[in-house]
Formats: structure tokens, sequence, C-alpha cells
């Protein structure tokens, strides 16, 4: 589902180290199909996304 607005939320939400080794994963060949468009916006928007979730570790969170 693509969103048309571009609005920032923060929610909760219980996650694996696992499922968010899946999704960077999933957002690295993403962005790897885009930076052989030469499609340079998205490959930064990527970028950015797998920064912040390189950074988490479910180990850090409190279980809720």
């Amino acid at each position: 589902m693509i969103r048309k607005n571009r609005t920032h939320k923060t929610i909760p939400v219980n996650v694996t180290n696992d499922e968010i080794d899946l999704i960077v994963h999933l957002l690295w060949n993403h962005r790897l199909e885009h930076t052989k468009n030469n499609d340079w916006s998205v490959v930064d928007e990527l970028t950015e996304t797998i920064d912040k979730f390189d950074i988490l570790d479910a180990d850090d969170y409190e279980k809720v």
C-alpha cells in the first residue's frame, strides 16, 4: 500500500531481532533495484530508512 501523505507517526510495535533483520534485508533489496534504475531520490530515502532500522535492537526495549 502506498500512502499519499508523508506524515510522521510513532507507534509501539513488538518485533524480534530476526524480524528487524528481515525488514532491513527487504529494504536493501528494494534499494538495490532503485540503484540499478538510477532513481537516486528513492535510494536516498531508503538509505535513511535502513539507517533507522540498523540502530534498533529488540533486546534494548522493555517487553510490553
